[in-house]
């Protein structure tokens, strides 16, 4: 597994067998410029969307991408992705709305991605024991 971090909150892993998955891709230029990182510019097989704001869910570019973006188990390719409802804020989403949080399976991997979490009231038994975890940095 290779993971690379794109900017934001947007990461690329790619599997050894091929498959690619961002995570919550940005809006190059969004928010009046403030999102100054470059097109992500690429397909990949699999994006998973947090929520939709400009900076986690700009999904445009990708005309054949499977988009994940909501609760539940998916299996795809070589991978397994596991979506978790939290909340963008500490009001269970009464500000800023829904979080999801992704478990990504693949080659005896746990990656777990948060996305923008804004609470931790969550039921962590499915969250542990990660080999990765990718934090909220915007």
């Amino acid at each position: 597994m290779k993971i690379s971090w794109l900017g934001h909150a947007a990461f690329l892993l790619e599997t050894k067998k091929g498959t690619k998955i961002i995570t919550d891709p940005y809006e190059s230029g969004s928010y009046s410029g403030a999102v100054g990182y470059a097109p992500i510019g690429m397909e990949p097989d699999i994006v998973t969307v947090s929520h939709y704001h400009f900076d986690h869910g700009y999904t445009k570019d990708f005309s054949s991408a499977k988009v994940l973006d909501k609760e539940g188990v998916f299996s795809l390719a070589d991978v397994e992705v596991e979506g978790i409802l939290s909340y963008h804020d500490k009001e269970k989403g009464a500000q800023r709305g829904k979080n999801i949080i992704f478990i990504i399976k693949a080659e005896d991997l746990k990656i777990i991605h948060f996305g923008d979490l804004g609470t931790l009231d969550l039921d962590y038994a499915k969250l542990e024991n990660p080999d990765v975890v990718l934090v909220p940095v915007g």
